[in-house]
């Protein structure tokens, strides 16, 4: 059966525009074609869209979390403080009732040396 439609195809006098089967079966190929060619050409518009707006959304809620920061701005920065100043003290043992003591500056800096003097040679007679 198969060596039958071959053999009708390659004559030249059946040609496949005559054949209404083929015709369609074409027509359905090059529409199913244009589809996908269609999806892929538009699906690029729809996610960078997507993805504009979501970002715009992700803007959105930063400006409206911003201004609420900068309304208890204060109050958040006491807190901060407040709270590294607790886990500094909790870092080094320390308690309420111990006495204040001064950091040395070798504590604060790597090493602490005095300026050099500055010698001027001059050379030649």
């Amino acid at each position: 059966m198969f060596q039958r439609l071959v053999d009708r195809l390659s004559d030249s006098a059946d040609l496949s525009s005559r054949n209404s089967l083929l015709l369609r079966f074409y027509f359905l190929f090059a529409l199913v074609v244009l589809y996908f060619t269609y999806q892929r050409a538009f699906a690029w518009g729809k996610r960078r869209r997507s993805r504009a707006a979501f970002y715009a959304s992700v803007e959105q809620k930063w400006h409206e979390l911003l201004e609420m920061y900068n309304e208890n701005r204060d109050g958040l920065e006491t807190s901060v403080a407040a709270a590294a100043i607790l886990f500094l003290a909790a870092s080094q043992n320390k308690q309420e009732s111990d006495p204040f003591v001064l950091p040395t500056p070798e504590k604060l800096f790597r090493e602490v040396r005095p300026p050099r003097e500055h010698f001027y040679v001059i050379s030649g007679g």
